[in-house]
């Protein structure tokens, strides 16, 4: 980390401004170009000054300064160690799953609005839910499952736009949360 924050120091102007972009190829004079100085861009810029305080910072502490702890629970934490734990299991053609915990919801996501039949006792009963359009997104339709449910959640897609059917079922297995 000292060789990186030298080498930034390196980079500035004989008025010790940043630049946005440092050229990092040979030298090019023709065309104002040199290795490790300014490719021209905007300088000074704030931004670049308040970023290098803000690595020297974190260098001093041992650790990023300026982390938002919501975000760093939520993606930097091992699963076990996270206060934040998401209540609703998402499924998309793009990404079928083929399992969840009991207890959580299902969302199931489209981006045509759809219709979705599904049943928990391998079609001796079955329901139907229509799907919500939330703009760019697409659709989406929600399963609720208990945290005893158990077995597996098996359902299909129907398109009325398109009077179109999936044409398979997906399951999906609920084990213990």
């Amino acid at each position: 980390m000292d060789e990186f924050i030298t080498a930034f120091e390196k980079f500035s102007s004989v008025g010790g401004m940043l630049p946005e972009q440092i050229w990092d190829h040979a030298d090019m004079p023709e065309e104002g170009l040199y290795l490790g100085r300014s490719a021209g861009s905007a300088q000074p810029l704030v931004w670049a000054h308040s970023e290098y305080i803000k690595l020297l910072r974190s260098k001093s502490d041992g650790r990023v300064f300026d982390t938002i702890s919501a975000v760093e629970n939520r993606y930097a934490k091992p699963a076990a160690e996270r206060s934040f734990t998401s209540l609703i299991e998402v499924f998309q053609l793009t990404r079928q799953i083929n399992e969840m915990a009991a207890g959580l919801m299902l969302r199931i996501m489209d981006p045509k609005r759809f219709r979705v039949t599904y049943t928990f006792d391998d079609w001796a009963t079955q329901s139907t839910i229509e799907s919500h359009t939330v703009g760019y997104p697409g659709s989406y339709a929600d399963i609720n499952t208990s945290p005893n449910s158990s077995g597996k959640i098996i359902f299909t897609l129907y398109w009325p736009g398109e009077d179109r059917w999936l044409g398979r079922n997906h399951e999906i297995q609920l084990i213990a949360p």
